[in-house]
């Protein structure tokens, strides 16, 4: 992963934030679609992945967003409107906690 990491907290290893370019089709209407994209360090085994648009567009958003496979992001947007819409082209803001568990079935599945 480029840059650096934040002081981790509880079980959090490290912590990134990247602007990650996007570029993607149109999103049929009244539909969902999810789109891959590559990002170089992404760990399927060990990240949880926020993701920020910088720009509004009425009728598009995004209702997902995960590591599919190591160095893969997946973002599934939104149509509700009756016409496609085509998100803009733009850097999106990706922000990546990395646990600190052997593996995601080691993850607790609740606050003790």
């Amino acid at each position: 992963m480029p840059g650096g990491s934040t002081l981790p907290l509880g079980h959090v290893k490290n912590t990134f934030v990247l602007s990650v370019p996007i570029a993607t089709a149109a999103v049929n209407a009244n539909t969902t679609a999810e789109r891959i994209f590559t990002v170089i360090g992404l760990d399927a085994g060990f990240d949880t992945v926020f993701v920020s648009k910088p720009t509004h567009q009425t009728g598009l958003g995004i209702v997902n967003a995960r590591v599919s496979a190591d160095d893969t992001l997946a973002l599934t947007f939104m149509n509700n409107t009756g016409g496609g819409i085509t998100p803009t082209t733009e850097n999106y803001l990706l922000f990546v906690a990395r646990h600190d568990y052997p593996d995601r079935n080691s993850v607790p599945t609740a606050i003790a």
